[in-house]
């Protein structure tokens, strides 16, 4: 994938930045603790980088531009309480 396609971006960065360059032209986005201090903030913000065709990127300095979304989040958290229960079974309805 390359050094290039990936970005680890801090909580910091997700929750209280209005920029995200980190997530710009990006194949795989690494979160390392999405519900720090027990909030859903991270994983609120991070929704339309898992759900959204197209991307606006915020750069400073710079006007935002929209992109296509080719984004993979991989999100990490030590707990199941951020994300409630995994479903075991997908319903026909939601393919």
């Amino acid at each position: 994938m390359g050094e290039h396609n990936v970005s680890v971006p801090g909580e910091a960065d997700i929750v209280d930045s209005d920029f995200n360059a980190w997530a710009d032209r990006k194949r795989m986005v690494l979160v390392h603790e999405i519900y720090a201090e027990h909030s859903r903030k991270a994983y609120d913000k991070l929704k339309p980088l898992t759900a959204d065709r197209f991307l606006t990127i915020n750069l400073k300095h710079m006007q935002p531009y929209v992109i296509d979304n080719w984004t993979h989040v991989f999100a990490c958290f030590n707990s199941f309480a951020p994300m409630g229960p995994i479903p075991t079974v997908v319903s026909p309805a939601a393919i």
